[in-house]
């Protein structure tokens, strides 16, 4: 483990996330390469009825209401591995609770792994900004759903590293990194990569301002349209298509998005390999 920093000489660092498996894995990361952070715990904001019927959407309001008890959350992810370092539960994102915890720790960065779209008051709270990883290329696939979106859009699947702003995946950039994808891997092996990509690009990220690097984002200057939920025939299609190598042939594959510099990821993979290897780390 790596020497820790004195928080008088080092970034402050709050994990800002909603339970999820991939924070969890940051966390325990950050944790043994003696990076310190406090850890904050927050719960989805509840999805709104929509179009649904009310006995559809009624078991949708049941389980996010009790989401936001805390009590019920460790219960639902009791299977979940531990966290290495005590966390604080601060209710929905963007609650008052949330921001005046917030405001109380006054940290550099906000690491935020999941928990829903912040606002702009919250984002306010990191006087460096809050940093976050879409896995997908910026500013070509934003939304939901981005790895099939990519695909869709002839765009090679990756990942990008960048601050967070009022909007949807429009925040600055810091990084930007293709997925390696062979030939012979599926959508599920696919998916699994991806996750550990954005890992890496985060710890990377929050080492180097931890190392004394300022981190710098140029801003998006393409607006592409807001990737949603994918038709059943659709996501079938693009399955299909991604088993028959077309997501490997977008990899190697000479991509016109741009002059933005993208760099290939197989390096920070292997960089952190022996961290996102290891069963400790999930």
């Amino acid at each position: 483990m790596a020497n820790v920093t004195d928080r008088s000489t080092a970034p402050s660092f709050v994990l800002l996330t909603s339970g999820g498996i991939d924070g969890r894995r940051v966390a325990s990361i950050l944790h043994r390469s003696g990076i310190l952070y406090d850890l904050v715990l927050i719960a989805h904001p509840r999805r709104k009825k929509g179009r649904r019927s009310f006995l559809s959407y009624l078991p949708i309001w049941i389980r996010d209401h009790l989401a936001g008890f805390y009590l019920l959350r460790r219960l639902r992810q009791r299977k979940f591995p531990s966290y290495p370092v005590r966390g604080k539960f601060c209710g929905r994102v963007n609650s008052r609770r949330l921001k005046n915890y917030l405001s109380d720790l006054a940290p550099d960065y906000i690491i935020m792994m999941g928990g829903g779209i912040l606002d702009d008051e919250t984002i306010q709270m990191a006087t460096q900004g809050v940093l976050n990883v879409h896995p997908a290329l910026l500013p070509w696939v934003r939304g939901v759903g981005v790895l099939l979106h990519s695909v869709a859009r002839q765009i090679p699947l990756g990942a990008t590293g960048h601050f967070i702003d009022p909007g949807i995946d429009t925040g600055a950039i810091i990084a930007r990194y293709k997925l390696p994808v062979l030939a012979d891997e599926q959508l599920g092996q696919i998916k699994k990569k991806s996750q550990r990509l954005c890992c890496a690009i985060m710890i990377d990220l929050v080492r180097q301002a931890h190392e004394g690097f300022i981190l710098k984002g140029e801003p998006q200057t393409e607006k592409h349209d807001l990737c949603t939920t994918m038709p059943t025939e659709d996501k079938q299609r693009i399955t299909e298509c991604i088993k028959n190598g077309e997501a490997a042939r977008l990899y190697t594959a000479d991509f016109k998005g741009g002059t933005e510099k993208i760099e290939d990821g197989t390096t920070l993979l292997e960089q952190y390999a022996n961290f996102l290897d290891d069963e400790t780390s999930v």
